[in-house]
């Protein structure tokens, strides 16, 4: 959900400084194209890891506080550990699961970014002057969205998952490798095309 809410500023920030008069302040920089590209993903990323971990702060403290008010347990740390310990979960595992979830979670959020920012830039070189970019911007997302659900369905034919009862580090590894590694080839291809339309096509 934070993600989300960084997804839709960073976007929308993106297509204003692209369509105002004033986006060469920010594009004829001495500063590369690329760099102003890395710097809003990293802005994206930076502002979606302090909104969760406020929220998430915020929902610890929360339950803490309930907890301590019914005395069933001292922290919400022994809750964790306790429903842990009686399902026989290994904690490191846990932990390193989420850390993959996350990290795959990251790479298909930005993939989806630096597409959007290649359709926005794509649509302003193409219809400098034209009130049609924001539809033509919806049109080329749209176009790149069916594009990668045909990728995504070539792996899944190439690369079928296989279900099993007992979930691990390397059941997720095995299953997921490939739309990571699709994902992490689209961010880079994304953000090349941009970086060489905003330098070489693109009218300021």
């Amino acid at each position: 959900m934070c993600y989300f809410a960084v997804f839709i500023f960073a976007i929308t920030n993106y297509y204003r400084e692209i369509n105002s008069k004033t986006s060469y302040l920010v594009f004829m920089t001495p500063v590369s194209a690329l760099s102003i590209i890395l710097s809003k993903m990293l802005t994206v990323l930076v502002l979606g890891v302090i909104l969760a971990a406020a929220l998430g702060a915020l929902g610890w403290l929360d339950f803490s506080l309930f907890l301590n008010h019914y005395s069933v347990y001292k922290s919400m740390g022994e809750v964790i550990s306790e429903v842990m310990k009686n399902f026989g979960i290994d904690t490191v595992q846990v932990a390193s699961m989420a850390l993959f979830g996350i990290i795959t979670f990251l790479l298909s959020v930005f993939s989806t970014v630096a597409m959007l920012y290649l359709c926005i830039t794509l649509a302003a070189t193409l219809l400098q002057n034209s009130r049609l970019k924001l539809v033509v911007t919806i049109a080329l997302f749209v176009a790149g969205i069916y594009a990668e659900s045909k990728i995504q369905g070539v792996i899944t034919d190439l690369h079928p998952m296989v279900y099993r009862d007992t979930v691990d580090l390397i059941y997720l590894l095995q299953q997921s490798w490939p739309y990571a590694l699709a994902n992490l080839a689209e961010l880079a291809l994304f953000m090349i095309l941009t970086t060489w339309l905003l330098e070489k096509k693109l009218s300021l």
